[in-house]
């Protein structure tokens, strides 16, 4: 598994249609996810909290779709928008590292940094929503 690229939440739904694992079914000797867990979900029960892994193809696609129509008709912002509705904890990034994240409350927020991130050649992303 990668650390550059994924999507954790906290969430009671199934999100295994999403691609989503339980970070409880998956964790087993990986370092890197369990840092990632206790550092943004400390104390929590890892069975609400599920990962999502290939995002790389929502992001490529958000990338080049971005000049084309707006981001608000990607899969990616589909995704991302019904995840903050059913998330209390979202931790999203695409880049080398997950940590100093932004951090933000409100679906607006969160939503902006995102499709700013698209808009760059790097498309990097990093952001942590607790609501």
């Amino acid at each position: 598994m990668s650390v550059s690229q994924f999507i954790l939440c906290k969430t009671s739904n199934d999100l295994s249609s999403r691609g989503g694992i339980k970070v409880s079914e998956y964790v087993g000797d990986n370092k890197a996810l369990v840092g990632v867990v206790k550092e943004y979900f400390p104390g929590d029960e890892s069975d609400d909290i599920w990962f999502i892994e290939n995002i790389d193809s929502l992001f490529t696609h958000a990338q080049e779709q971005v000049n084309e129509k707006a981001f608000i008709h990607t899969e990616l912002y589909t995704l991302l928008r019904e995840l903050y509705e059913i998330s209390d904890i979202l931790v999203l990034w695409y880049s080398d590292d997950y940590q100093d994240l932004d951090c933000v409350a409100t679906k607006t927020e969160f939503l902006n940094i995102v499709e700013g991130s698209i808009k760059t050649p790097t498309c990097e992303c990093y952001v942590y929503l607790k609501k």
